[in-house]
């Protein structure tokens, strides 16, 4: 642990700390991602949801599962399936609905891989 000693240093901390949160894989998401009712806004294109019976979620990396977790906040209410694979220890726990896998990375591991569940 590194001990600050100035102003200037807890300043550096303080920007490092604000420079973090703002690209959190959920953050990103949410800010390319929006719903105006039944309108899903993606970077400027809109998506008629109501045209959709379900809608799959698919994704892979060490950040899949944030970004799920943020589609689906914004999907909240819509029947939303699929499948995440992400870095061992980076699973989050997501509805039954969404099948999150946890294997080796960068490289697929000799171990199987587990289901959160």
């Amino acid at each position: 642990m590194t001990i600050i000693r100035t102003r200037a240093q807890e300043a550096a901390v303080a920007v490092l700390r604000e420079t973090l949160k703002l690209v959190r894989a959920d953050v990103l998401v949410k800010q390319c991602c929006w719903r105006d009712g039944n309108a899903l806004l993606i970077a400027g294109s809109e998506i008629d949801l109501t045209r959709f019976d379900r809608i799959l979620v698919l994704g892979a990396g060490k950040a899949s599962a944030a970004m799920a977790q943020a589609i689906l906040e914004i999907l909240d209410g819509f029947a939303v399936e699929g499948s995440i694979v992400t870095k061992y220890g980076h699973g989050l726990e997501l509805p039954d609905s969404l099948t999150v896998i946890e294997a080796g990375h960068p490289r697929p591991s000799s171990i199987k891989a587990v289901t959160v569940t």
